[in-house]
């Protein structure tokens, strides 16, 4: 079982999932979605499910997805929340934040807003 980013607090917790998918296509980021990747990828978005499962009881560990893209001209990301059983995993959430650039400090907070946010939502 892996992840790309597995957030813990001081106590070594688990208190977030980031799975990262690069968006490298000339399609507007918002049409990203788990629905576009989850059957064809089914093995990696199952494995992502049990990583949750094993890391929190009650799978309320928050699974969030972070699609960011490879073209300059895109200048957002998009993050979703994803629940359910590992097997069947659905977004319940989603937003659309500025992408983080060094040359505007607030847009990191922005960023990191959005994703707390989204953590603290009470799963479904």
């Amino acid at each position: 079982m892996w992840a790309d980013a597995v957030l813990v607090d001081e106590k070594n917790l688990a208190r977030a999932i980031l799975e990262f998918k690069k968006h490298n296509l000339d399609t507007p980021i918002e049409k990203q979605t788990l629905l576009n990747y989850r059957d064809r990828d089914k093995l990696k978005y199952q494995s992502l499910g049990l990583l949750r499962d094993r890391l929190q009881s009650a799978a309320t560990l928050p699974l969030l997805m972070v699609y960011y893209p490879t073209q300059a001209h895109i200048k957002n990301v998009k993050i979703e929340r994803l629940a359910g059983p590992y097997d069947a995993l659905q977004v319940v959430d989603a937003h659309l934040s500025e992408l983080p650039r060094r040359s505007a400090p607030d847009s990191l907070h922005r960023f990191s807003e959005a994703v707390l946010k989204l953590m603290a939502m009470s799963p479904a």
